[in-house]
């Protein structure tokens, strides 16, 4: 965005950061070819291919015992990888080139994202209290972010086009990128709180070894 000068913030969608060719007319023809969108496409290629082994990782992770855990995270994980292939065709179907597959991807995404964060949220909830992931006070903030990023799905796919009286005050650009936002702070902070176990782990596996 910021070598985009021309990218309006509160007016334009993140994705007219991508748009590599604009029709003469028919749909489309309103947009503006971004300056470098190679920048933000490949951007997202690349965090979608991470996105997806990473919620399989998660899952091997955990190791969840209990079958309504395996459920859940096994779902969790599905979905993640769903919505990192997402991410990564939005990358490749850019919103000039590819206008309506682009517009298809994109609400695969939001969907999978939205699925992912809800099995998450209750995901966390069914692990045992001696679970590694339990033992930090700071996990009731996943559950918390994830039904935060799930009500602001919904307002950005639905109650914002259909209520724009109570939710006209924030523009629909605006709306889409908080629950972008909101998407990657959570899975930012779960990267953030595995590394911790993994390292505490490793700590403790090497503390075993010792004479």
């Amino acid at each position: 965005m910021i070598l985009e000068r021309h990218f309006r913030f509160d007016k334009q969608y993140l994705s007219e950061l991508g748009v590599r060719y604009t029709p003469s007319e028919g749909t489309g023809s309103s947009l503006k070819t971004a300056i470098f969108p190679e920048i933000f496409n490949i951007t997202l290629i690349i965090t979608g291919m991470l996105v997806s082994p990473f919620f399989i990782g998660v899952y091997v992770t955990l190791k969840p015992e209990k079958k309504l855990q395996k459920a859940f995270f096994i779902s969790t994980a599905v979905t993640g990888v769903f919505s990192g292939i997402a991410l990564s065709l939005i990358g490749v179907f850019d919103l000039g080139y590819f206008y309506y597959p682009h517009m298809t991807v994109t609400g695969m995404f939001y969907a999978g994202a939205m699925f992912t964060s809800f099995l998450w949220g209750v995901g966390v909830f069914t692990l045992d209290k001696e679970s590694p992931y339990k033992q930090s006070k700071f996990w009731i903030a996943e559950p918390i972010m994830s039904f935060v990023v799930i009500f602001i799905g919904i307002i950005n796919s639905t109650l914002a086009q259909d209520f724009p009286q109570i939710f006209g005050f924030i523009r629909m650009a605006l709306w889409q990128k908080l629950f972008v936002y909101s998407v990657f702070i959570l899975i930012s902070i779960i990267i953030f709180r595995f590394i911790r176990i993994v390292k505490k782990e490793k700590i403790e596996k090497m503390l075993l070894m010792l004479p």
